[in-house]
């Protein structure tokens, strides 16, 4: 932080325009991936130790709260746009799972776009983000999946895409709060990681989630278009 370039072009960015923000409004949140002093200029920010245990649901929750505020950007047709949260900042909370789980991995789909996975969740992406670049570096478990491997491990849209695996309600496991219970309009439960669940409810707010057996991938769509999977979590009892 203390050499010259371009970070410091982006920190005076970033700080010229949280000057048009009104007070009160969150638009800077300084990030720690690892120990280590905070610039000068950011201090005035309570900043987030992403590195410690809570802290990707912290963060995540920042993000919903801001979301859900609905701040208006713009008027389109008369309409109010909601506030979007800042590009590659949800990225940074997969790059930090794939950091946990020491895992990377990615595969190129024959219908186009590209898979990015920590093992535990996946993505369909038109490209790997620039958040990941040299992250197979950083993980014990990287490397590209084959197309039969990805073919093999989801199952086909006319397998789960049926009124009675689609999600129905969502509940807070009062054992572990980082788990959320899922339950079908078939009446199917399972267990899943809230901050793979919350993530995919934020970025994508109009999609269809579909659970169609306990130890299968729970598919994420939105307009017909597969965007990510979820493993769901066996907890004793399931």
């Amino acid at each position: 932080m203390s050499k010259r370039g371009y970070i410091q072009k982006e920190i005076s960015r970033a700080l010229d325009v949280a000057q048009q923000i009104p007070e009160g409004e969150i638009f800077v949140i300084p990030i720690r991936l690892e120990v280590c002093s905070v610039p000068t200029r950011l201090q005035r920010w309570h900043w987030l130790d992403i590195f410690e245990p809570d802290g990707l649901e912290r963060l995540l929750n920042v993000l919903r709260t801001t979301l859900e505020q609905e701040i208006p950007l713009a008027q389109a047709g008369g309409q109010e746009r909601p506030w979007q949260a800042p590009p590659g900042a949800l990225d940074l909370l997969l790059v930090n799972r794939c950091l946990e789980r020491k895992t990377f991995v990615y595969g190129i789909l024959p219908s186009g776009g590209v898979i990015i996975s920590d093992g535990a969740f996946l993505e369909v992406r038109e490209a790997i983000p620039t958040y990941f670049h040299g992250l197979e570096k950083k993980v014990k478990h990287s490397g590209e999946v084959s197309e039969a491997s990805l073919t093999s491990s989801l199952p086909s849209a006319t397998t789960y895409r049926k009124r009675s695996h689609l999600l129905k309600d969502i509940a807070l496991d009062p054992s572990n709060p980082r788990l959320r219970v899922i339950t079908t309009e078939g009446g199917l439960q399972c267990h899943v990681d809230s901050l793979y669940l919350d993530y995919v409810m934020v970025k994508y707010p109009t999609a269809h989630i579909y659970a169609h057996e306990p130890e299968k991938p729970i598919m994420v769509e939105e307009e017909q278009r597969l965007r990510a999977a979820i493993m769901p979590i066996r907890v004793t009892g399931d």
